[in-house]
């Protein structure tokens, strides 16, 4: 039980899906978020669990308060990769339909 439950946590850059070339397929703009901090997190954590890599952008002076305030006045940016922008969308829109489903 040495490491139980405890894992390396993987960077953005880790997960992030590459191009044929190697290089990170291009960020796309999903939303901005005007959240309390625990809703940014439960956005962002679900995006995760569907397997969508997220980048936030907090803009103007948002990462200062969020250091100080422990969140952002201004709110942030969410950023997918572009190739999993629509899936992205429909999770938040509540579209999300089960594979099973689309077989029938």
């Amino acid at each position: 039980m040495k490491n139980w439950f405890w894992g390396k946590k993987k960077r953005v850059t880790d997960i992030w899906p590459k191009k044929e070339d190697g290089q990170p397929v291009t960020p796309a703009y999903l939303t901005h978020c005007v959240e309390t901090q625990m809703e940014l997190e439960i956005t962002v954590n679900m995006l995760q669990a569907y397997g969508i890599p997220v980048v936030t952008n907090y803009s103007s002076d948002g990462r200062f308060g969020k250091v100080i305030l422990g969140m952002s006045g201004s709110g942030c940016d969410l950023y997918v990769p572009e190739n999993m922008l629509e899936d992205a969308k429909n999770i938040l829109n509540g579209e999300i339909q089960d594979e099973q489903e689309n077989e029938q």
